[in-house]
């Protein structure tokens, strides 16, 4: 962003449009979105690629749980995009094992190894963990054991390292997808009525199978 930097990964496809997930107080508003980008792949300097955010095409962000969900122009990514990272639907228990892959200090990617230390409780299900992370971890993607994000971590400080709930998450995400599924459906046929073939555009595109 224009004042900090940050950690997502890429969320999968959302409404049809490609994007990435990070806290909220990484990307905090329209205005920062639209002068921020992404640097894809950089594991190594040079490496990576980099793609605008599209906040116009989509965007769901929670001041509560901490995190945003925005559309990229990821035209340059390709292949990359065929690896989506797989949410938990379940929480990690105390003493469970994970891993976080971000990039402190804005370096390339790193990865620190450690447990859970306590559980998340309502109405944040902020969990903690005693792995190393910096300044530029916010958004990073916590793993457990089998490779499912269990956890998005949000903050750090001297009383351990803190990430939101992942399943918690997800429960947002998806009642806020699924309540906007009917609005905001664009005509773009050549009649002023539907006919069996016209397109109709909601994000994802598809066909009038019959007369409307």
């Amino acid at each position: 962003t224009p004042t900090r930097g940050g950690t997502g990964f890429y969320f999968g496809k959302v409404q049809g449009r490609p994007a990435i997930m990070t806290n909220q107080h990484v990307l905090p508003d329209f205005a920062t979105i639209s002068k921020s980008t992404a640097d894809f792949g950089y594991d190594r300097p040079g490496n990576e690629i980099r793609i605008k955010f599209l906040p116009e095409e989509f965007l769901f962000k929670d001041e509560g749980l901490d995190f945003a969900v925005v559309a990229v122009d990821a035209e340059s990514l390709k292949e990359m995009l065929d690896f989506p990272l797989t949410p938990a639907h379940s929480d990690p228990k105390e003493h469970d094992p994970v891993v976080i892959m971000g990039h402190p200090g804005e370096r390339p990617l790193e990865m620190s190894f450690r447990k859970i230390t306590q559980r998340g409780d309502a109405p944040f299900f902020e969990f903690a963990y005693n792995a190393d992370t910096e300044a530029g971890s916010s958004g990073s993607p916590v793993f457990d054991e089998s490779w499912k994000v269990v956890l998005l971590h949000h903050a750090g400080s001297q009383d351990g390292n803190f990430g939101i709930s992942m399943a918690q998450i997800m429960k947002k995400v998806d009642a806020f997808v699924w309540h906007h599924a009917g609005e905001q459906v664009y005509y773009v046929g050549k009649n002023h009525s539907f006919d069996s073939g016209d397109k109709l555009e909601y994000n994802t595109r598809g066909v009038v199978v019959g007369p409307c």
